[in-house]
């Protein structure tokens, strides 16, 4: 028997006498890929737990927040690698529209494999869409019958869907707490 040495981590033997190929693998392969950047607690003009993005984010070496405004609409993506792994968007609508209207406006992506009673808010592993109160409003852009919303997707993976639903609730909370809700100056 001769005892052949393919790659690193694989053996091959080869049974010369009966003409017989065996292979034996013993944990061949890459390493799994690495987290090496930081996920910052603030961005885009909200504080949020890193915890509650961290498993909603994909491996990768450096990450990067972009940020735009629109009139009533504000948008933020955090790519990794520069790939955009996910998008946020925060925008007014008018009142009566439901998270799940919202949620069908997003086109390719579903997110309405879970829906609240009320349809305040729907996700799915690939995002999420929240209606989101703001008694304390001032923004200059929202009119007398809108209604804040936010919404997000993965765009390079899917996440579990308790784990994008307690990035919704950690969104929802932060962007209360921002000047898109509760502004410092008024």
């Amino acid at each position: 028997m001769k005892k052949i040495n393919i790659a690193s981590r694989t053996t091959a033997w080869i049974v010369t006498s009966s003409g017989v190929l065996s292979l034996a693998l013993t944990g061949c392969g890459t390493p799994e890929p690495k987290k090496e950047y930081k996920i910052p607690n603030a961005f885009c003009g909200m504080r949020i737990s890193p915890d509650l993005l961290e498993p909603t984010l994909p491996p990768g070496k450096k990450l990067t927040i972009r940020f735009s405004e629109a009139v009533g609409e504000s948008s933020c993506s955090i790519v990794v690698d520069k790939k955009t792994a996910l998008s946020i968007t925060t925008g007014w609508r008018e009142k009566g529209t439901t998270a799940l209207k919202v949620a069908h406006d997003q086109i390719g992506v579903d997110l309405t494999e879970k829906i609240s009673k009320d349809e305040s808010y729907v996700y799915s592993g690939e995002g999420a869409v929240s209606k989101i109160d703001c008694p304390n409003h001032s923004n200059k852009y929202r009119r007398e019958n809108y209604q804040l919303f936010t919404q997000f997707f993965l765009t390079d993976m899917k996440a579990k869907q308790s784990e994008t639903k307690a990035l919704l609730f950690g969104l929802t909370k932060a962007i209360i707490a921002s000047d898109e809700c509760t502004p410092k100056n008024s």
